[in-house]
């Protein structure tokens, strides 16, 4: 007579519910507070429209629904609580999944922690800000085909002809996936059932099913067409975690199986009979895991690149500057949009040098190169200094790069009505009304475009017309000295050109035109000299020995004085090396002109080639 199975060990416990809660909500808060899924969105510009038309276009080749549904789901990262959850949620699903495959592998088994662990690899996926969304999506569409296929009660024919049919649905909903789904049927046929003939038709039919594709309705490729939405292929290819995550479900079926994989687990009612005991031991053993996979995955000078961007997209300059830290100012992008924010805040002469220009006047103007591959912020630049054509030339360079992204085409809206191009505005319009976010900003902004006289109410509108010019002028392909005078010129009331030009001045070490610009401050009511000027000023007093205030300004501050003195008698008191003052310097005076002019300029440069110091060079 058999002996019975105890009660207990009928429904293996498979992990302590505590523990699993605990894990997932750790799971969302790192995903929310360190990631940041609106990074995702500014990464990534999910398009999603409303209509069938757009539908349509994702029924005509494998993988559209799939990539249909995660464009849909992609749109809630731009809300960063819905994007945490719902990669939560497809953690979670594909954790659950997992389980059950383990558990129906080996019934009556404890399987301990190792269901997390394609969980852990997805935050590390997920962690890159690339990673689509479609990627997980299918992979968790394989793991339910593949929990249905384990419970078909029937014979190896019929589950070889119902494997066909499943393997045929989900290489149309998912694609690539099929080879997922395919290896891990072939496997369980193949070793638990010994039907090694259907296993072979299981590993034949991931062959033959793509290919079929690529002739009948996917023409890029056999390869394309076998490995479409697998993280495998493309521009964005992670070194490893990919085949970790893809492979762990294969090699989990096959280690399950055979004898020796039996040691992966232990069975329920062996070993701790403490609930509490066991719970303590798999927290600790997953938070040894997530903070390795964290720490492994975690790009914080992509997080803050993008945090800049998006940052700098909704208008959110105290948060930008606030953000912008001494790792993330190595990035020209960050110091580019950081000297943007310093000026929409009026802090751009006041504060510039608080933030390390180690980029120069590449950090106040995007360099073309940079300008190709972010067109949008291109854009976004050229609107703020007024160059409507420019800011919809890099506009429609944004649309042809990236398609219909919502902010794109609001930004040739808004370029198309400065220009008076009313019908090219309107049918931006149009789109943006398909959107899921944008539909509200598009109805306001129709009834500007059908009746001019509520533009004086739009800030947007209203900023761009304070600054745009009334006349065209050759444009450079780099941004110039020349251009700003000319912007300057047409309009002497564009403050962004003004302060721009200064800082151009003050970055180059070139001040020859320092006192024409300073007059221009005095007659836009500027109330007192910027501090950087006023530094540059007392250089040139002490040098000098002249001391005249620029009419329109009453007086250098006093503390702006007291700080010269203090720096002078520093060097002073180090004899003039500049080595051994330097670290004194930076504590104290990093945030000036005379210390950027001392260590980090092109004349500081020069001089350190001259006396051999270019190794301690910034």
């Amino acid at each position: 007579m058999a002996k019975k199975i105890p009660q207990s060990a009928k429904k293996p416990e498979i992990q302590a519910p505590f523990v699993e809660a605990a894990f997932f909500i750790g799971f969302f808060i790192y995903l929310f507070a360190r990631i940041h899924p609106e990074s995702w969105y500014q990464r990534q510009d999910p398009v999603f429209l409303t209509g069938f038309r757009f539908f349509a276009d994702f029924l005509n080749h494998p993988g559209g629904p799939i990539e249909y549904t995660a464009a849909l789901l992609s749109q809630f990262y731009y809300y960063p609580i819905l994007g945490a959850l719902i990669v939560t949620a497809a953690a979670w699903a594909v954790t659950r999944l997992t389980a059950a495959m383990l558990v129906s592998i080996r019934p009556g088994r404890d399987v301990g922690v190792v269901h997390y662990l394609p969980a852990l690899l997805l935050l590390m996926l997920h962690s890159r800000y690339e990673h689509p969304l479609s990627a997980s999506l299918g992979l968790m569409l394989s793991l339910v085909f593949f929990a249905v296929y384990l419970r078909i009660p029937y014979g190896a024919s019929a589950r070889t002809a119902v494997f066909l049919v499943m393997g045929g649905i989900l290489y149309y909903a998912a694609a690539g996936n099929l080879l997922h789904f395919a290896l891990m049927c072939g496997l369980r046929e193949a070793a638990l059932k010994r039907n090694y003939a259907g296993g072979a038709v299981c590993l034949v039919t991931a062959a033959v099913i793509p290919w079929l594709a690529h002739r009948v309705m996917f023409p890029a490729g056999y390869f394309v067409a076998a490995l479409h939405l697998l993280p495998f292929t493309g521009s964005y290819r992670p070194v490893f975690t990919p085949y970790l995550l893809y492979l762990f479900h294969p090699l989990a079926l096959l280690f399950g199986v055979v004898s020796v994989g039996g040691r992966l687990f232990r069975p329920v009612n062996a070993g701790l009979s403490g609930t509490w005991i066991r719970s303590a031991l798999r927290a600790a053993v997953l938070i040894v895991l997530a903070a390795a996979a964290a720490l492994l995955s975690y790009a914080p000078k992509v997080d803050s690149l993008l945090r800049a961007d998006f940052f700098a997209r909704h208008g959110r300059w105290h948060d930008l500057i606030r953000s912008a830290t001494a790792g993330s100012t190595d990035l020209l992008p960050v110091v580019f949009q950081t000297n943007r924010a310093l000026f929409h805040e009026g802090r751009l002469l006041e504060d510039l040098f608080a933030y390390p220009q180690k980029w120069g006047v590449d950090g106040l103007f995007l360099p073309r190169e940079y300008m190709l591959s972010a067109p949008l912020q291109g854009s976004d630049f050229c609107l703020d200094l007024g160059l409507v054509n420019e800011a919809r030339h890099w506009g429609y360079e944004a649309l042809s790069k990236d398609g219909e992204n919502p902010w794109i085409l609001r930004r040739l809206a808004v370029v198309n009505f400065l220009n008076g191009d009313f019908r090219a505005a309107d049918r931006c319009l149009n789109v943006l009304e398909k959107t899921l976010f944008f539909k509200g900003w598009s109805r306001e902004f129709r009834i500007i475009v059908h009746d001019t006289a509520q533009a004086a109410g739009n800030d947007d509108i209203r900023r761009a017309r304070s600054t745009m010019l009334k006349s065209d002028f050759i444009c450079p392909n780099e941004r110039s000295t020349a251009e700003l005078d000319s912007l300057l010129k047409a309009n002497p009331g564009n403050r962004m050109a003004l302060e721009y030009r200064i800082a151009h001045e003050l970055l180059t070490c070139r001040l020859g035109s320092l006192p024409k610009h300073l007059a221009q401050l005095a007659r836009l009511d500027y109330p007192r000299i910027p501090r950087h000027v006023e530094e540059v000023m007392l250089i040139q007093w002490a040098a000098s020995g002249k001391r005249e205030t620029p009419p329109g300004f009453r007086s250098i501050r006093r503390e702006t004085i007291d700080r010269f003195r203090d720096f002078s008698q520093t060097m002073i008191r180090f004899r003039g090396n500049r080595q051994a003052a330097k670290s004194k310097l930076h504590s104290r005076f990093g945030d000036t002109y005379w210390y950027y002019l001392t260590y980090t300029g092109p004349l500081a440069f020069r001089q350190a080639q001259a006396s051999g110091e270019t190794g301690g060079f910034e």
